[in-house]
């Protein structure tokens, strides 16, 4: 089991190793019950950013709808798997929206 002190050093460290800021916007398809999905919305509330989040079966019916939130909203920050940074790549979204929340995923390769 987590303790709360666990839980709250490892929001510290998606926070500082992926560098947000209140001013980025997350953007996120990952369910809540799973980690990915779950600390992506935790960290973003912990920073005082803004969180956008979309069902996961949403995503896999109707990806371009992900894309266009992303667009709509001004997305900084995505959490996914590396498809969904591929997806994202192809579509031409600005790499401004082609950051990563977890420091084990190489987002860089997508920069321009």
């Amino acid at each position: 089991m987590l303790s709360y002190r666990n839980i709250l050093a490892g929001l510290a460290a998606i926070v500082t190793s992926s560098a947000t800021t209140r001013a980025d916007v997350w953007v996120q398809w990952t369910p809540l019950h799973h980690d990915m999905g779950l600390f992506g919305i935790l960290s973003s509330v912990l920073n005082g950013g803004h969180t956008y989040a979309i069902a996961p079966q949403l995503f896999i019916r109707r990806p371009e709808q992900f894309l266009a939130l992303i667009a709509e909203v001004g997305g900084t920050l995505m959490t996914g798997p590396n498809f969904s940074y591929d997806l994202q790549r192809l579509s031409g979204i600005p790499a401004s929206a082609q950051r990563t929340s977890s420091p084990n995923q190489d987002s860089g390769r997508y920069r321009s």
